[in-house]
């Protein structure tokens, strides 16, 4: 299936039910926004009104760091059945797959609470990486302004900045495998962390998935069309990953 008939076919399903699909996109994007812009807003605050100071944001007092670490993790305690709901809705409306209530036990949640970290543990790991090779890149420049024959650390900072864009790329890459973990945790709720990871990578492989990813850049471009326009975007991602889940299967 190409992507024309992924739009035409994504079009249909959500024929009579675009206020619903409306609703479940902005659900998992409205909390994935106010995981973010929430943590951002208190720390301006308390700048504002002097109770932290700006450094102890980016060097981090134990307290805000407590902070953040619970609040990352009661979003995402909060967004793991959202996500995985979410999916699941589409699948249902595209009629690949059958309508479920998601975890209706404590363990399948846990299980998938499980897979999930995993997944986003590796791409936090990968993203060290680029983080670490900037930062060295970073330093070696500055201390090549600073001496006098500074050539030697002028190269080096030049092979860090390298390696920070061949691992920011891989990182990329890697997160981008990870996207169909949500959907397999739905779909494959007794698998294990290895299958689900392997079984994304797997799925992801090929040039389709980044084309349905670049045809969200115009309309990103423009933040009112992207409002209307993203039902229709993770409906055909959902197509995309349940055939391709289907095909994997066959393999």
């Amino acid at each position: 299936m190409d992507l024309r008939q992924l739009h035409r076919f994504s079009r249909r399903a959500l024929k009579g039910h675009y206020a619903a699909a409306w609703r479940a996109s902005w659900l998992q994007a409205g909390i994935l926004l106010l995981r973010r812009l929430i943590p951002v807003g208190l720390a301006l605050l308390l700048m504002m009104r002097g109770s932290m100071e700006a450094r102890q944001v980016w060097t981090g007092s134990w307290v805000w760091i407590a902070f953040c670490i619970l609040w990352e993790l009661f979003c995402a305690g909060l967004l793991l059945p959202v996500r995985c709901g979410v999916s699941n809705w589409y699948g249902a409306r595209l009629g690949l797959t059958r309508r479920r209530t998601c975890f209706r036990r404590v363990r399948e949640y846990l299980r998938a609470a499980r897979n999930l970290t995993a997944a986003e543990l590796l791409c936090t790991l990968a993203a060290f990486l680029p983080a670490a090779a900037g930062t060295l890149g970073v330093l070696a420049l500055r201390e090549s302004l600073h001496h006098p024959d500074g050539g030697m650390w002028l190269f080096a900072a030049v092979q860090a900045f390298a390696v920070m864009l061949w691992t920011g790329v891989f990182c990329i890459r890697l997160r981008a495998w990870m996207s169909a973990v949500p959907m397999l945790c739905t779909e494959l709720p007794e698998a294990g962390v290895v299958t689900i990871l392997r079984r994304s990578q797997k799925m992801l492989q090929g040039g389709t998935f980044w084309t349905l990813k670049l045809f969200r850049l115009p309309a990103a471009a423009a933040c009112v069309p992207m409002l209307f326009l993203l039902p229709y975007f993770d409906c055909e991602l959902n197509l995309f990953l349940q055939l391709r889940l289907r095909e994997t299967a066959e393999n």
